[in-house]
């Protein structure tokens, strides 16, 4: 039951991070898995299976409001579906120690990435 609860929180912590920057769950639920020992493939496939219901309603209310852009759709599937396949091969066929390092910078990157533009400032529009 700890074991369970401790799942719980992590998601609702990187969804309060998701929630509040609008992007993060994966990189934040991801860190965290990471340093609790998991290896990669299961917490990658952790986080990926939490993001298809969120993702997904998403998309469809983005689709209800008319904000997709079709064309940049269609060019996206296809290098995405391959990056995806990739992604997972890779994490399956490379033992989870050799690979965590690797894991580990590219979070940080991408979490340094994500501070630096959140605290951007923008200027403002002009109409």
């Amino acid at each position: 039951m700890n074991e369970l609860l401790f799942y719980v929180i992590v998601g609702f912590v990187a969804q309060l991070i998701d929630g509040t920057l609008g992007m993060a769950y994966g990189i934040s639920a991801s860190s965290i898995l990471l340093t609790r020992g998991l290896p990669p493939a299961i917490v990658s496939a952790t986080v990926h299976a939490a993001e298809v219901f969120t993702t997904g309603i998403s998309a469809v209310s983005h689709h209800y409001f008319g904000n997709v852009d079709r064309r940049l759709f269609w060019r996206l599937v296809i290098p995405g579906v391959f990056g995806a396949v990739l992604g997972a091969y890779v994490l399956c066929r490379i033992p989870g120690n050799r690979f965590k390092p690797v894991i580990a910078a590219y979070l940080l990157g991408m979490g340094v990435l994500i501070i630096v533009r959140v605290f951007r400032a923008f200027p403002p529009r002009r109409a």
